[in-house]
């Protein structure tokens, strides 16, 4: 087409001699033959997409069986995927963490009131579709023991974001949600008026987010009284 138009153009609106024209044919058929080219290695791109598109998806994002393996293998006692609707708010928990029994209530970016609120909260976790919930299971004699549970949930919330790190770096984003409030600055640099050191690992607890813990756990078939000297922590990540 675009050289039937050159010629024609060319033909009628001047005289031109024949190795004037024979060069300009030249340059015309090169220029297609340019562009079917790039035509070509276009089409040749989308195929080879095509061909590959299931091993680059494996590649970049897990199934949900190898996020429960995944946090299988990182300790946890155990692990199950929900649908971030089947969630179980309940807004009457907020009081709980206003008596400030853990001592972080306005001290702690990642605790209330500084958190949001409880429905703030709740929008948050259901801005994403899924839930990998998690759960670890300790041994402890005394429930009163402070230093013991502290320890356990510090040993849950570095697990789970061991296992976090690895979704996010086959493509999965997402929000934590913790066995406590954040401790990975000790105090919160919100004691201090300064930003938050790692916004991106921040994590609130269950309680925070106001979730109905029990009912969830019944959801994922897990036990929730795990019966005496036995105590149940559970964090999850929500994502799309």
């Amino acid at each position: 087409t675009e050289y039937l138009l050159a010629r024609t153009v060319y033909t009628n609106t001047t005289q031109m001699s024949i190795e004037k024209e024979e060069t300009l044919i030249f340059e015309i058929k090169r220029n297609i033959n340019q562009k079917n080219q790039k035509y070509t290695d276009k089409i040749l791109f989308l195929d080879n997409m095509h061909t590959e598109q299931y091993s680059l998806c494996e590649v970049l994002h897990m199934t949900e069986a190898k996020m429960i393996q995944c946090a299988i293998d990182e300790g946890f006692a155990a692990a199950a995927i929900v649908d971030t609707k089947q969630i179980v708010f309940d807004p009457s928990f907020r009081p709980y963490c206003e008596e400030n029994l853990c001592g972080q209530y306005g001290a702690n970016y990642s605790c209330p009131p500084d958190c949001g609120s409880p429905e703030e909260m709740k929008q948050r976790i259901l801005a994403h579709k899924k839930a990998l919930v998690l759960q670890t299971i300790w041994q402890v004699a005394d429930y009163s023991d402070v230093p013991a549970i502290k320890h356990a949930k510090k040993s849950h919330n570095a697990s789970e974001i061991r296992v976090v790190k690895k979704m996010r770096e086959a493509g999965h984003d997402g929000l934590i949600v913790g066995a406590s409030g954040c401790a990975l600055c000790t105090p919160c640099a919100q004691t201090q008026g300064l930003p938050c050191n790692f916004p991106d690992l921040k994590y609130s607890c269950m309680s925070a987010y106001c979730i109905f813990v029990k009912k969830l756990a019944d959801k994922c078939d897990m036990e929730y009284d795990c019966g005496d000297g036995l105590l149940a922590f559970f964090g999850m990540y929500v994502f799309d």
